[in-house]
């Protein structure tokens, strides 16, 4: 199960499940995160949600960048992304990042940027790439994930908090379930 809240919910039917969260978690390991730097970057690549549009807490995110980042990349995972760019009027103040997974690794993999954004799994890899990453929680799996393992989300409430977060020293502290994941994953090797 990705959270202990699926996992409660199902067992509400009687399905009984292993809450390892998810997958994309399982390579978060030690030495990952102790490679983070403690640092903001000069730069930021960022990521909004063109199905879960919010104009003020997604112009606030993209003041707070443009005012703390000398560069500021857009990763657009959905189709409709650059349209609510253009929309929000930010077209002309963003760098694009081709919309390909190999284009969001080399950027990241360039460690001179942070990830900042509303798209959870852009999040979760910039930190599987030991990227500073902060997470604008906007829905459930984002919030639960931060609750049960620790991932850094900011809730979309809280927005006018992300200045002063990425101005802090990093810190982040994940409790993976790993004995959980290599239990669930033993039931494959017999």
């Amino acid at each position: 199960m990705r959270d202990e809240y699926t996992r409660a919910k199902l067992a509400t039917i009687g399905i009984e499940s292993i809450n390892t969260g998810c997958p994309t978690l399982w390579r978060l390991t030690d030495a990952v995160i102790g490679q983070i730097p403690k640092e903001k970057k000069k730069s930021v690549v960022i990521t909004l949600t063109d199905y879960n549009r919010n104009r003020e807490r997604d112009v606030k995110l993209l003041d707070i960048c443009l005012r703390n980042y000398d560069a500021v990349y857009l990763f657009p995972q959905g189709t409709g992304d650059i349209p609510y760019v253009t929309e929000l009027g930010y077209l002309d103040k963003l760098q694009f990042v081709s919309p390909q997974i190999h284009a969001y690794n080399a950027i990241l993999e360039s460690g001179e940027v942070d990830y900042i954004g509303t798209r959870l799994h852009a999040g979760i890899r910039a930190l599987q790439k030991s990227v500073r990453s902060f997470i604008i929680g906007i829905d459930n799996r984002a919030k639960e994930m931060s609750r049960d393992f620790g991932l850094p989300v900011l809730d979309e409430n809280r927005i006018d908090e992300l200045d002063a977060w990425i101005n802090a020293p990093y810190e982040i502290n994940l409790s993976i379930p790993f004995e959980r994941i290599e239990s669930w994953k033993r039931q494959f090797r017999k």
